[in-house]
């Protein structure tokens, strides 16, 4: 249970700029921060639940809004799966080996495909958000609880797949022995929020869900078959590609 309690205090202060208690980061608690990741994810769908009704309540149009439901997460998280993304659109713009790919994650500067990358994903995720607005408060219940189903997979693909580079960040927080407990405890999350997803709205659930299990297999796909694995920039890449296919089925399903 100690463990267990580092653990939220380690995501909460890598996953977000909210405030955490200091704890010490070793490996039996750091091996099941990935399983946190939806409950982070709540600060931001609650910030962005809340934009959502002061906007309705103020009559602030659409474009406003959407931009504020971008901006939210990114405020609370500090950028952290922005950069992987970022990252990420480098390496694989680059079509290069994959120890190259590897080493153009790893550099901090920001690529051409990158900077494409950054604004494609602002520019389409806004335009999601803008189709969510008008929907009501159904359709924004599934997007948002689309997003931590979003952040379950990322934590699943992480806690499951092999690292692609001994030396990261996914390496260092690796499941290790720990790893068929840090799966079940996503997939639990993954299935209760499967499960209300389902409620809220049959088929525009069914399409949130198909939409991001779609894009999640086929991103871990590609990541075994050009980098032989997953990082931490990588994690981060699919977890705001589906949270973003599940915004988009939200929006024109429901």
């Amino acid at each position: 249970m100690n463990n267990l309690w580092k653990s939220f205090w380690i995501a909460v202060s890598l996953y977000s700029r909210l405030p955490a208690v200091r704890v010490d980061w070793q490996k039996p608690a750091m091996q099941y921060a990935y399983c946190f990741l939806p409950a982070i994810g709540l600060a931001e769908a609650g910030l962005v639940w809340l934009w959502w009704l002061f906007c309705r309540w103020q009559g602030i149009g659409v474009l406003l809004f959407a931009a504020g439901a971008v901006a939210w997460p990114v405020l609370v998280t500090g950028g952290i799966h922005l950069d992987g993304w970022c990252d990420a659109w480098d390496a694989f713009g680059s079509h290069a080996s994959r120890e190259e790919k590897l080493r153009i994650m790893k550099d901090p500067r920001l690529g051409a495909f990158g900077a494409i990358g950054c604004g494609m994903y602002f520019l389409v995720a806004a335009g999601a958000w803008g189709e969510i607005y008008p929907g009501g408060g159904v359709t924004a219940a599934l997007a948002l609880v689309g997003c931590l189903f979003a952040r379950g997979l990322a934590g699943l693909a992480a806690a499951l797949m092999p690292c692609a580079r001994p030396d990261g960040l996914a390496a260092a927080f690796s499941p290790g022995a720990g790893q068929k407990k840090a799966a079940a405890a996503l997939g639990v999350q993954l299935v209760l929020l499967a499960a209300v997803l389902l409620a809220v709205h049959p088929l525009a659930g069914f399409a949130v869900l198909a939409a991001q299990c779609a894009l999640a297999a086929a991103e871990v796909w590609m990541f075994r078959r050009q980098l032989g694995g997953i990082t931490g920039d990588l994690a981060g890449f699919l977890l705001l590609g589906c949270q973003l296919a599940g915004v988009l089925a939200a929006g024109l399903a429901a």
